[in-house]
């Protein structure tokens, strides 16, 4: 029997109320740094028709999401997941699962952030997201990689599905309530087991470490190709050596010479002394350069078979910046080097918290001028560290301790965090009505700190159409007159003295900033401090009160006399000489790409940080120590926005054309495949700017050259 119109009709409003969702779930994910992508919830394969390279085309990018999620709305949410985190599937409805014994063997998986998956009846698959610890090699991630249907995926080279995401059982991902809301940091024994099985040789295809690949530049043993080489020898090859180098995989081959095929599928697998058949000798050891000055494999008249297993270059481990000396001067150094020997957390960024909070704590009076414009102690800063293992949280507390005992009432009423309007960060310190001044209401205290534990919700926030917070914050950092219209009530504050410290991951900063952010001048507001943690203390650490005592009683008087004292501060003629120096050059030098935008503000910024270095030393001038100082967290600054950023452009296609340059295409590209690269997404003119864009910061290059000897010569392009 038919179903009536009515059920069809409420049928109908519940699919559409479901694709609704679904695309605020996937926004909400972007919106916290994750780069997503749609996918079949059939197949939990990319569609590819809209994001045809799914590892670059995953974005945080609001417009993209939306136009996925209108093509296909109810498109599950795939994650690419990031480089130093991995994901453990545990499929603990197939037959045989190994998730038990692997609890029985290593105790219980530490609670993360999880995700149920749907299964079998009442059995469900698990995901387990975990970073790895700063400097672990690559992992191999792949099906079985920790046992029987327990998988591990991600570390750059994978994907999931996120919780909201259907599934064709007709059930959803959900996130599991375990009360922990940020990745845990992967315990050791799962680290040793990925790297274990990163070594270990199943003589079966799978994900292995790109020293392994087949590539242009190593060549594979059997076939002579790469991956995405022409096929030589009827053979076209997306294999791989095995670990040990004494086995080839070479997949999707058309014909391999005779060559076993594997029961499992299109796989051949061949022991590379004595198993070859391609009518040619090989020896493993070719993987190491690739092919011979003739462009033809290497054979075993020059290479013997013992000398087989390819070398692999050693992991390239994260780059921190250094915090030089003067940048410890007077008693902020003092105060961080006696917390040091007791705390995980960088000592830049315990610097970091301590000279923004002293800045924001001493209030708008003391200021240095510029012209006709007034700098004031207060500072914007992002913490960026991986979670947990940067203690970002932990530099904070130690930092914030000190700084409360000093001023107990601004610690108490004066901290806050939470900005989502930019109405309610100027309601934090407004001005008072005529109605209230009339009634004797005491006006609020200017000053306000906003600490950000997840600033990536913030940059989330900004993105909304409409919101002003983005507007208000960079008003706030020039001191100028917060004002938001509305009919009914109006708020105003032209007294303010505001500071913001956020705490961010790098891949959470470079997936939420745009264009927009960095070319407007609104993160160039900010500092940049790349940090991660210091030592490992299982016990903890104390620090002395007894040492800190005296230390304390310095700041309060330096605080106090910040306040009280007269207000403009200026430079002495040693200080005034060394800062014509450095900002004729230094600071005038040109910068390219998104690292130049967010470092513009190098005169200002340095500024502020020597005013707060000379407040500390209770000092009416700015001598070359408070300069020095300054300069020094500046650099660190610099250093760390070139770390996070690289050579990261403002404009997304310029980017991604740069990344096929110098990973697919070292050698070069026509331009006309290069077009093509981009899947037929991107309009000319955006085409167009995105290869003026990489011209003009000295990122790539054209040139003309022939293809093969006929024809007129064709633009190429290669990156610099």
């Amino acid at each position: 029997m038919s179903d009536s119109p009515q059920d069809e009709l409420a049928a109908e409003r519940e699919a559409i109320v479901e694709e609704d969702c679904l695309l605020h779930m996937a926004l909400d994910h972007a919106r916290c740094g994750k780069r997503i992508f749609p996918c079949d919830p059939k197949t939990k394969e990319p569609y590819l028709d809209l994001a045809p390279h799914w590892s670059t085309d995953a974005t945080t990018d609001t417009d993209t999401i939306k136009k996925w999620w209108d093509e296909r709305p109810g498109a599950a949410i795939g994650w690419a997941i990031p480089r130093g985190v991995i994901v453990i599937d545990a499929d603990l409805y197939k037959p045989g699962c190994a998730f038990a014994d692997l609890e029985k063997q290593h105790g219980k998986f530490p609670h993360t952030v999880e995700t149920e998956t749907p299964g079998n009846g009442t059995v469900h698959g698990h995901y387990y997201a975990y970073d790895l610890p700063p400097g672990t090699p690559k992992v191999r991630t792949g099906n079985n990689a920790l046992g029987q249907a327990v998988d591990v995926k991600g570390d750059g080279d994978g994907y999931v599905m996120l919780a909201g995401s259907p599934h064709w059982t007709g059930g959803r991902y959900t996130t599991v309530d375990t009360g922990v809301t940020e990745r845990e940091i992967a315990p050791d024994w799962i680290v040793e087991a990925v790297l274990e099985s990163n070594l270990s040789d199943s003589g079966q295809p799978g994900r292995v470490p790109a020293s392994q690949r087949f590539t242009r530049r190593r060549a594979c043993p059997v076939c002579g190709g790469g991956k995405n080489d022409p096929p030589r020898q009827g053979v076209r090859c997306y294999g791989f050596l095995s670990s040990d180098g004494r086995y080839a995989h070479c997949t999707r081959e058309e014909r391999a010479g005779g060559l076993p095929r594997e029961a499992s599928g299109s796989t051949y697998a061949h022991r590379l002394e004595d198993e070859c058949k391609c009518g040619q000798k090989h020896a493993a050891a070719a993987g190491r350069d690739g092919t011979t000055t003739e462009g033809e494999p290497e054979t075993n008249d020059s290479v013997t078979a013992g000398d087989s297993t390819p070398e692999a270059p050693a992991p390239a481990e994260e780059k921190f910046p250094t915090l030089a000396e003067d940048a410890y001067h007077g008693i902020a150094g003092e105060i961080v080097k006696e917390i040091e020997p007791e705390t995980e957390a960088d000592p830049a960024a315990i610097l970091a918290h301590l000279v923004i909070m002293v800045g924001n704590a001493v209030g708008p009076t003391p200021c240095y001028r510029v012209e006709a414009n007034w700098h004031r102690a207060n500072l914007y800063a992002l913490i960026v560290g991986r979670t947990h293992g940067g203690r970002k949280g932990t530099a904070e507390g130690q930092a914030r301790r000190i700084v409360e005992q000093v001023e107990p009432s601004w610690g108490r009423d004066r901290i806050m965090g939470g900005l989502s309007t930019g109405e309610g960060l100027i309601n934090a310190v407004r001005d008072l009505t005529t109605q209230e001044i009339e009634a004797g209401i005491t006006p609020p205290d200017p000053r306000l700190l906003a600490i950000e534990s997840e600033f990536a919700r913030t940059l989330g926030v900004m993105a909304r159409k409409g919101d002003t917070l983005y507007t208000v914050m960079r008003q706030a950092w020039d001191g100028l007159p917060l004002r938001v219209l509305t009919r009914h009530s109006p708020l105003r504050a032209s007294n303010h003295h505001i500071s913001i410290i956020g705490h961010i991951t790098p891949d959470e900063l470079i997936a939420n900033v745009d264009q927009g952010h960095a070319a407007s001048g609104f993160l160039n507001r900010f500092l940049f401090f790349r940090v991660r943690r210091s030592k490992l203390l299982p016990s903890g650490g104390c620090v002395s009160d007894e040492a800190m005592r005296p230390l304390r009683g310095r700041l309060e008087r330096a605080v106090e006399a910040a306040r009280t004292d007269r207000p403009e501060r200026t430079r002495d003629a040693d200080a005034a000489e060394l800062w014509d120096h450095l900002y004729r050059n230094e600071f005038s030098a040109d910068r390219s790409g998104i690292y130049g935008d967010v470092t513009a503000r190098a005169a200002a910024q340095v500024v502020r940080l020597s005013l707060i270095y000379a407040l500390l030393d209770q000092s009416q001038q700015v001598g070359v120590p408070h300069l020095k100082a300054g300069l020094a967290v500046w650099r660190f600054s610099a250093e760390s926005a070139k770390l996070i950023f690289g050579d990261l452009l403002g404009n997304p296609v310029a980017n991604r054309i740069l990344g096929e340059l110098r990973a697919v295409h070292p050698q070069g590209i026509p331009r006309s495949e290069l077009s093509r690269l981009l899947g037929g997404h991107c309009a000319a003119a955006e085409f167009e700017r995105a290869l003026m864009t990489l011209s003009g910061n000295r990122l790539a290059v054209a040139g003309r050259a022939k293809l093969g000897n006929r024809g007129r010569p064709a633009e190429w392009w290669f990156a610099l």
